[in-house]
């Protein structure tokens, strides 16, 4: 490949990460336009790996091992997200977007295991163990309804 391409790539995929941010802040991803291709769903999915390594690397204490049960995980929750896209842009018929909707929906998974699920259970933690028990089941409600929230901003993109 060119230069061009992969830096035309690396545009493409840098619009996929704010896309997935955006998403998990929950606003409208800007583009889902057809043209990335299958490489944008595995760098996707490369970006998910490594994001859960890393937030599961500082959640840890040493020593640190990789559990195989981990990568399995992503990888089941990155082909049930292609399958959900995959069907979306079906009843949609936008069939040339499946693989930008699907890499974008990765990202945004990843954003929000890392950022919303993180930050929700540590705050859940601390006010239990302040003795604020329904503050922290709240909490921890609103970590699993934000999921639904996210998937809400990308249908309103489609």
């Amino acid at each position: 490949r060119s230069p061009s391409m992969r830096a035309d790539g690396v545009r493409r995929f840098a619009g996929t990460l704010t896309d997935g941010l955006r998403a998990t802040l929950l606003r409208r991803p800007r583009s889902c336009t057809p043209g990335s291709g299958a490489g944008a769903f595995v760098a996707a999915v490369g970006f998910y790996l490594c994001t859960e390594a890393l937030t599961s690397w500082i959640g840890s204490e040493a020593p640190r091992t990789l559990v195989g049960f981990g990568v399995i995980t992503v990888l089941a929750d990155s082909l049930l997200t292609l399958v959900a896209a995959w069907v979306l842009v079906r009843v949609l018929r936008r069939d040339g977007i499946v693989w930008d909707v699907a890499a974008i929906a990765v990202v945004a998974t990843a954003f929000t295991a890392a950022l919303v699920h993180t930050s929700l259970g540590m705050a859940s933690a601390g006010t239990y163990h302040a003795g604020h028990v329904s503050t922290a089941i709240a909490l921890e409600w609103l970590s699993l309804f934000w999921v639904i929230f996210v998937i809400n901003a990308m249908a309103r993109t489609l």
